[in-house]
């Protein structure tokens, strides 16, 4: 069941409610995402049956939509769609683990996304392409956890903050809330949901254990607190200036930022160095092209002088 809170009126309704049959799959219904489109709004959930595994339910979790021409009125089934299953054939858990639905316009693409959690041998978050909400196509594995292997990626959301798209989602076993490609906060903060409001800032929230009486016997996971969410990429140029070089370098067209570096004999490192950028958080553009080597070359950052504390990028010519 899905309630909306009027705080003014100090009252509760019931949005969508889940079915009363022991029989159908929403006899209980999970996380979803609502959107709008053309004065409609579009309510994608989790259709959960936990009378599973038995004689007449054979699926556990299906994704499921329902409809409303307002927040303030109850959204219905809509049996014209096509409940969603996990894909078959491919590998996935085809009763059980496929949850979550999460929709999300790309104004790129003019398409809509439709990310859900499902499971392999580990948790995937998997995703679909549909112009008009109704009819989906299966794209693949948005996202398998890289070298981490979750057992099951919950909640997930997608957002962007200037020209960078984050993906959030919450880990079943750590309790731990994760954008790609690292967590947020501790593990009493969970299925954390990203909004943005009038004014550009993005707000995430999720649930949180209760306490009582100064211990942590309340009740896990309940309620909601909200974070706020920033990028930390500074749109503003730093200007570099030169420290000093070794070898030969030539300046192009007077260019400060330009070189042009050139070796007579193996063994040489000729380079040239930019004093310290002072900021915690900074971003590198550079376009770096070559005639020929007969070695490796490319580009340190460090921390301080030697060839101590440094990250290297290295081209191998082939």
């Amino acid at each position: 069941m899905i309630r909306v809170v009027n705080c003014n009126a100090i009252e509760n309704q019931k949005l969508l409610s889940s079915s009363s049959d022991e029989c159908s799959q929403d006899y209980a219904i999970e996380t979803g995402s609502i959107i709008k489109k053309d004065g409609k709004y579009y309510a994608f959930y989790t259709g959960h049956n936990p009378n599973f595994p038995s004689s007449f339910v054979k699926t556990k979790e299906r994704i499921m939509l329902s409809t409303s021409s307002s927040l303030e009125e109850k959204f219905s089934k809509d049996f014209n769609f096509q409940t969603i299953y996990a894909p078959v054939g491919e590998g996935f858990d085809e009763e059980d683990n496929f949850r979550d639905p999460f929709v999300y316009y790309d104004s790129f693409s003019k398409e809509y996304l439709l990310i859900i959690s499902a499971r392999t041998s580990r948790g995937v978050l998997i995703y679909y392409r549909s112009i008009d909400l109704y009819h989906w196509k299966y794209e693949g594995i948005l996202y398998d956890g890289d070298s981490t292997v979750f057992y099951m990626m919950e909640t997930a959301d997608l957002f962007l903050i200037d020209r960078t798209y984050y993906l959030l989602f919450s880990d079943i076993d750590s309790k731990n809330v994760y954008y790609r490609k690292n967590r947020l906060d501790g593990n009493g903060f969970y299925g954390g949901k990203v909004i943005l409001d009038n004014f550009g800032d993005h707000y995430i929230f999720g649930w949180i254990n209760r306490y009582e009486n100064n211990n942590d016997q309340g009740k896990d996971l309940a309620g909601t607190i909200p974070h706020t969410i920033k990028s930390y990429m500074d749109k503003s140029s730093q200007p570099i200036v030169k420290h000093s070089q070794w070898g030969i370098v030539e300046n192009i067209n007077g260019n400060n930022s330009s070189y042009y570096l050139s070796s007579l004999f193996d063994g040489e490192i000729n380079n040239f160095l930019f004093e310290p950028i002072h900021l915690s958080r900074f971003k590198i553009s550079l376009t770096i092209s070559y005639k020929r080597s007969l070695k490796d070359f490319g580009l340190m950052i460090g921390a301080c002088d030697g060839y101590n504390q440094f990250m290297s990028l290295r081209f191998l010519p082939s």
